[in-house]
């Protein structure tokens, strides 16, 4: 992985995902942990480089069996399925598949979060807000409002920049409808985070 990093760090990445993706062949058998790091890394580069989404799709999709193995290191499981998620997000017809990714991943957060993980409540808002995207690439204004919902409890907890996310998300889902209440509490619920936000910028 280091060598990978350098190679990507001087502007070699042909050479660093054939780094990764000797790791992720090789016959010797390495740590769960440091397979499922370069699997998503070997992702990541063949979607920014390459835009192959069926490689990288290819290179993850195995590593499901890694995340069953591996105990706790939420962190790293919730970038797995977040980096499945973009693959599907890349290839058409996959909407299904980067659903069921996107809930993995809030299972995992879940879980996860009655062991009081710090992290936890960035990836609640990071996976409700990717399943809001879908369920509007899907047509279900319904499903989106509910997403949408659920992460501004989420980002409550967090800071106001987060909710603004949120309350934005639904102004913006509402425009696509033909509810004038739903627009007028969204529009107040804006307004209200709005004001709550800090005039230097600081959260």
């Amino acid at each position: 992985l280091v060598v990978a990093a350098e190679f990507e760090h001087d502007g070699y990445p042909l050479q660093a995902i054939k780094s990764l993706e000797a790791i992720c062949q090789s016959a010797v058998s390495c740590l769960p942990q440091l397979e499922l790091k370069a699997r998503i890394r070997l992702a990541s580069l063949l979607l920014k480089y390459t835009d192959n989404g069926i490689a990288a799709k290819q290179k993850l999709e195995p590593a499901q069996t890694l995340v069953k193995n591996i105990h706790g290191a939420h962190d790293l499981k919730c970038k797995y399925f977040s980096q499945l998620a973009e693959c599907y997000d890349v290839l058409p017809g996959h909407l299904k598949q980067k659903r069921t990714a996107l809930k993995k991943g809030l299972e995992i957060v879940e879980i996860a979060i009655r062991q009081d993980w710090s992290e936890a409540a960035h990836w609640l808002c990071h996976f409700h807000l990717e399943l809001t995207k879908v369920a509007v690439e899907e047509g279900d204004r319904q499903s989106a409002f509910a997403a949408l919902i659920q992460g501004q409890e989420v980002a409550s907890r967090l800071n106001v920049e987060y909710q603004m996310i949120f309350a934005l998300g639904r102004v913006q889902l509402c425009l696509t409808g033909d509810s004038e209440e739903e627009m007028v509490a969204s529009m107040q619920m804006c307004g209200a985070v709005a004001a709550s936000l800090p005039l230097d910028g600081s959260a």
